[in-house]
């Protein structure tokens, strides 16, 4: 019998330009994040057996990005604005295009009533197009190395390309709606869980990484929570959400998977 070739997943959660140094959403420490990466991948070509690569995929006009609300004089709302529930219902922020307004309400207050947060409008980044959209370029060389050494393509998962909710999680949108893209991805779940070992890293630990890694994990059994990783010292937080990404390292090592540094990859592997 021929010898498993699904030992061991890399997913290197939005590996964008604009999460990194110079970038529209930058992430302090993330290009060392990308350098130990890089790294990591070069030292286990032969370990790793398949690559997915998440991707933060916007339009402009998306709900989390200032061009999709305006405050009550008309004027659009400016980054790292909150929006509550109570906000839209006294008019103090409405949509750009009035003929969302029932949309971006009923997001609001869907999104308040799961308790995780509020609604917070991020600066533009990852719009697709865009050079930030790209693979930061020590992480795209290091997995093209990758391809053209394994002769295998990369899993590319795109995410966030529903301009009416905000889809931290590669697995689940915060507020699915009708689109199939924003609800919850079973099938890449089934297939990251035939993996004997499931890596997670990238940006950002207390958002992106924390939403894929906690959402894949969601339901699973002791078995797929035992094989389930997180490489701590190849993600970084948004600057002041550090308590969530903190808040989401323990609860991941609560549920039993492992928390490891890309220099114990090696002997991590299945």
């Amino acid at each position: 019998m021929a010898a498993s070739t699904k030992k061991n997943l890399l997913v290197i959660v939005d590996p964008q330009i604009d999460f990194y140094p110079g970038g529209s959403l930058a992430i302090a420490g993330a290009d060392k994040d990308a350098e130990r990466t890089a790294a990591m991948i070069r030292k286990n070509m032969d370990k790793i057996d398949h690559i997915a690569v998440t991707m933060d995929s916007h339009n402009r006009f998306h709900i989390a990005n200032p061009l999709y609300w305006v405050d009550s004089d008309g004027n659009q709302v400016k980054p790292f604005t909150l929006i509550t529930a109570a906000d839209v219902k006294s008019g103090k922020y409405k949509t750009s295009r009035p003929e969302f307004q029932a949309t971006g309400k009923e997001y609001v207050q869907k999104l308040e009533s799961t308790g995780k947060f509020m609604h917070f409008i991020w600066p533009f980044h990852c719009i697709i197009g865009t050079p930030g959209h790209n693979v930061q370029p020590d992480i795209r060389e290091a997995i093209t190395e990758w391809a053209d050494h394994k002769k295998s393509p990369i899993g590319w998962v795109p995410k966030g390309t529903n301009p009416h909710t905000e889809m931290f999680s590669a697995i689940s949108s915060e507020v699915p709606n009708d689109d199939p893209q924003t609800q919850r991805n079973t099938k890449l779940v089934a297939e990251w869980a035939t993996y004997d070992k499931i890596f997670f890293c990238g940006e950002a630990k207390s958002h992106c990484v924390n939403f894929t890694a906690m959402d894949f994990l969601e339901g699973a059994d002791d078995a797929l929570k035992q094989k389930t990783l997180l490489i701590s010292d190849c993600t970084s937080n948004v600057p002041s959400f550090e308590q969530q990404g903190d808040d989401f390292e323990k609860a991941f090592a609560g549920l039993g998977c492992k928390v490891i540094n890309s220099t114990d990859f090696a002997e991590r592997c299945a």
